[in-house]
């Protein structure tokens, strides 16, 4: 009786943590600007658009970052519809309810079970949603993701040249769109070199040749600020913070993710190690996502979007720890399945229950909260109007 209600717990919860993130980024949509990221988003994707030149002397256009990769898929709907700001926040919801899809589709073939499959694209979007900021703010990060994970995705599942060439291409647009894509291509190459060492050449071969020719091009293509803002400008953002990766531990690890970080930590003492095997992939790239939190505390833009990749990571392979390691104690004499079962179950729900306790009444009431800026970014403006707009 129990583990059907928890069952029945997590599937709601998950099922309402798709309608919850759609209705309330559904009514950001047409607000105005919270952050001054949205309107760096669209005023290179502005220019894009007219042809112009996409990254201006700083001293007269947005001191932001961005690379080139959201704005330009921003710039085929501003082409269309003139730039506005639904578009690139659109596109990011798209982007993140694509990645909570792909976190169910690999859950599910890792583990062959639906319920944590749904519950880690409950996970992606509540954690999202509720600890990185509220829902329908443009973020490269989800458009990023989105692309890295399709990669990941088609490493795990295509075997032949084919697989590689395009998670390799993937992975590239992915690194036009936000620079951590580079974090999750290493981890990918780490796999590799555990379990394919022949497929490992091909395809750190094809990273080079396609990350390389691409940022190439888009220096040529995008005038001599790009790689000002591409590089420059976040690295000159970074700063030693000895408190940093300490409180992204507790506060955010530990604290609000417990459940799965918990889970994933107990996966490390299983008899066969995490990272071994083809689903080991996802485990790198979780990896790779706490090593690349941990230096984006040391910038001095670190904030709420910094925290994505953790949350789809954990959202990811939290699940899949939590499934082997119930299996493994499950085998143990005098345990039964049904029994693994249940802990599978209750680990879901407290973590659901968990994400719950963080919910705000503001955000309740309104569907819209003030993202959480990093320390030493300036307040955003109450609107934005691009030129052209």
């Amino acid at each position: 009786m129990i583990p059907r209600v928890l069952r029945a717990f997590v599937w709601l919860m998950s099922a309402l943590a798709v309608v919850a993130y759609v209705f309330l980024a559904g009514r950001r949509l047409l607000q105005p600007a919270l952050d001054p990221g949205e309107g760096a988003i669209l005023e290179v994707a502005t220019r894009l658009a007219q042809g112009g030149s996409a990254y201006l002397d700083p001293t007269v256009a947005t001191a932001t970052p961005v690379m080139p990769g959201f704005p330009f898929v921003v710039s085929l709907l501003a082409r269309r519809f003139g730039p506005h700001l639904w578009e690139p926040r659109l596109i990011a919801v798209l982007a993140l309810l694509g990645v909570a899809a792909l976190a169910l589709a690999a859950v599910r073939r890792e583990t062959d079970n639906w319920t944590p499959a749904v519950a880690s694209a409950g996970f992606v979007l509540m954690g999202c949603g509720l600890i990185v900021e509220s829902p329908g703010i443009a973020r490269p990060e989800a458009l990023m993701l989105l692309l890295a994970l399709l990669a990941l995705f088609t490493l795990r599942v295509r075997q032949g040249p084919w697989g590689l060439l395009l998670s390799g291409a993937l992975f590239a647009a992915a690194f036009l769109t936000h620079p951590l894509a580079l974090w999750f291509a290493a981890a990918a190459m780490f796999s590799l070199a555990l379990e394919d060492r022949g497929r490992l050449l091909a395809f750190a071969a094809g990273i080079a040749v396609l990350c390389g020719g691409g940022y190439v091009a888009a220096s040529q293509l995008l005038g001599p600020w790009f790689n000002y803002f591409a590089w420059d400008q976040p690295l000159g953002a970074l700063r030693f913070v000895p408190m940093g990766p300490l409180h992204y531990m507790g506060d955010q690890l530990l604290g609000r993710l417990g459940v799965l970080t918990l889970a994933a930590v107990m996966s490390f003492a299983l008899p066969v190690q995490p990272w071994r095997g083809r689903g080991g992939l996802w485990m790198c790239m979780g990896i790779a996502a706490l090593a690349a939190g941990m230096l984006a505390t040391q910038s001095a833009r670190f904030g709420g979007p910094a925290l994505i990749p953790s949350v789809v990571a954990l959202a990811l392979i939290g699940p899949i720890s939590i499934q082997r390691v119930t299996r493994h104690l499950s085998a143990w004499p005098g345990s039964s399945r049904l029994g693994g079962q249940g802990v599978v179950l209750a680990a879901l729900t407290l973590q659901f229950i968990m994400f719950l306790s963080c919910v705000e009444p503001a955000l309740l009431d309104a569907g819209v909260r003030a993202p959480a800026h990093a320390a030493g970014v300036a307040d955003p403006p109450a609107a934005v109007a691009p030129a052209g707009n």
